[in-house]
């Protein structure tokens, strides 16, 4: 399966470079073009639990702060209720002097695997 790869400018949040993937992603999960821009961001990111996750604390905002996140989880809801789930990993990117002028972002669709899953443990559902 392949991943979903997104670098984001610091402190701009401008999006530098985004895959294929990235840019189809939501659209095929979603039925809806993908909006990559932080800026703009359009829709709810939860936690796999429900709970809101904070923009401050997504993996993407954690990196531009220096933090390097492994296999997050996170479902990203638009309006109408349809959602997806994702794993992201994220880091900084650093210039020579060490200073943070960019942000990498992986992320992988886990929604079929996770219907999968609890279908699995659930087989009268």
């Amino acid at each position: 399966m392949p991943d979903a790869v997104v670098i984001v400018e610091v402190p701009s949040l401008d999006v530098l470079f985004a895959n294929g993937y990235a840019k189809g992603m939501m659209e095929s999960t979603l039925g809806r073009p993908s909006n990559l821009d932080l800026n703009t961001f359009e829709g709810e990111v939860l936690r796999p639990d429900g709970r809101e996750f904070e923009r401050a604390q997504w993996p993407i905002m954690r990196a531009i702060r220096g933090e390097k996140v492994a296999d997050e989880e996170v479902v990203y809801r638009v309006a109408g209720g349809t959602s997806m789930r994702l794993r992201i990993s994220a880091a900084p990117v650093y210039d020579p002097d060490g200073g943070i002028v960019a942000a990498v972002a992986v992320g992988r669709d886990i929604t079929e695997q996770e219907r999968g899953d609890s279908a699995s443990l659930n087989p009268g559902l």
